[in-house]
């Protein structure tokens, strides 16, 4: 099959469903990992939308009382929101590293078990099937 610039396509599965279906039984042992590292990045999502907020607060203690220009800053404030802002750079920096670690290996297992399944597989077919067929092919 081509595209549109001339390079080839994949062909598109017969039945999408099925293989959908099959891919998920390929997760099984995974699927609680899965929707932890789920969890996981939808609580990075939120710390992660935390830091343009706090920098805004942080931006409005500089000009606190509302005395914008007159040079008073609400250092306490100030202190306060650095320090929470570093808490969640920090926080982000942990979560984003245990989902990739996380995703490293239940994608390597899943892989793994691809392997194992396709391997079994082509050692029950008859010899006769290789003859017929080239390398390429299977």
């Amino acid at each position: 099959m081509r595209g549109l610039l001339g390079k080839a396509t994949a062909p598109k599965p017969k039945n999408f469903k099925g293989t959908l279906h099959r891919l998920w039984q390929y997760f099984g042992h995974e699927r609680k990992l899965l929707s932890f590292i789920l969890l996981l990045i939808i609580v990075d999502a939120g710390v992660t939308l935390t830091a343009p907020y706090l920098i805004g607060h942080s931006i409005d203690a500089m000009s606190s009382n509302g005395l914008a220009g007159m040079g008073i800053v609400n250092f306490k404030l100030l202190k306060i929101l650095i320090i929470v802002l570093l808490v969640a750079y920090v926080t982000d920096a942990v979560l984003v590293f245990l989902q990739g670690w996380l995703m490293a290996g239940v994608s390597q297992r899943i892989v793994a078990s691809l392997r194992r399944s396709l391997f079994g597989k082509l050692q029950k077919l008859p010899v006769s099937y290789f003859d017929a067929r080239s390398m390429g092919k299977l």
